[in-house]
């Protein structure tokens, strides 16, 4: 019997790292892939959703720089990243409704129709559009998440992509 109760026991110690070697050798590419948008790993998805999503927006977006983000969206993400996210949002909705208003486009939805409107009119290209899609479904998450933990580094992404896509809605004629 001591016997039996010393296998059960070696079975149990290394059931979970068994597995675990098992889950890690069946996903080990859809892992690899994930391995360079990734900055911080937390065990709820909301930190590696918020990071990829960044990426794929900086990918379709020409970022030209810091220079281009305000001062105070600086400041308020050094102290409340998740604030300066939405402040970005808001001076991104403003640059399209701008934007909309000089091209006697009458939008009288929210956020969603007035970039539609833009994207069907090709003041938006499709790029710009997926980009502007991204920002939204994260300012979403942030504004919607009570326990989000967003970097400074990610808050001045965010922007320097929201000011990016600003920049050519007021440029564009």
């Amino acid at each position: 019997m001591e016997w039996l109760t010393f296998v059960a026991e070696i079975v149990k110690a290394l059931a979970w790292p068994a597995f675990l070697f098992f889950t890690v050798l069946v996903f080990r590419k859809p892992l690899v892939e994930l391995l360079p948008g990734l900055r911080r790993l937390r065990i709820k998805e909301f930190e590696i959703e918020f990071g990829r999503e960044l990426l794929q927006a900086e990918n379709r977006v020409r970022v030209t720089g810091r220079a281009a983000v305000a001062d105070r969206l600086r400041q308020i993400s050094a102290v409340a990243p998740t604030a300066a996210i939405l402040e970005a949002w808001r001076d991104l909705e403003a640059a399209a409704a701008d934007a909309a208003t000089r091209r006697g486009f009458s939008v009288t939805g929210g956020a969603w129709e007035l970039f539609e409107v833009l994207r069907s009119e090709s003041v938006l290209s499709e790029a710009q559009a997926s980009a502007v899609d991204s920002l939204l479904r994260l300012r979403n998450k942030v504004a919607h998440a009570a326990d989000a933990e967003i970097t400074e580094e990610q808050a001045m992404r965010y922007i320097e992509i929201a000011a990016a896509l600003a920049a050519a809605l007021r440029g564009a004629s």
